[in-house]
């Protein structure tokens, strides 16, 4: 299990928080990634994926919405977890619900 931490800064401060969270789990061995630089190839299924971004209205910015989006297609690991898990619901990967 591996520790990604993908943020996007406009001023630098996400940034900074995201190196700061990177002190955490340190058998982990996080780092603090632009979302720029992060290759979704690199995520694993059993990886922790932490996502920083400023808020513009009230949203994230366009290049962590479209990461999000890249990691729900059918090509993400996680995806391709969430879809092996057995109907039955004896998952342990809770699926989020959209509002």
């Amino acid at each position: 299990m591996k520790a990604h931490i993908v943020c996007d800064s406009a001023y630098g401060n996400t940034k900074a928080i995201a190196e700061a969270i990177t002190a955490g789990p340190k058998p982990l061995h996080a780092a603090a990634v632009s979302v720029a630089d992060f290759d979704p190839q690199d995520l694993a299924a059993d990886d922790l994926l932490i996502v920083g971004s400023p808020i513009n209205g009230w949203r994230p910015t366009l290049k962590i919405t479209e990461l999000l989006t890249r990691l729900g297609t059918a090509g993400s690991p996680v995806s391709r977890q969430q879809r092996s898990t057995p109907a039955s619901g004896s998952s342990s990967m809770a699926t989020p619900q959209r509002r």
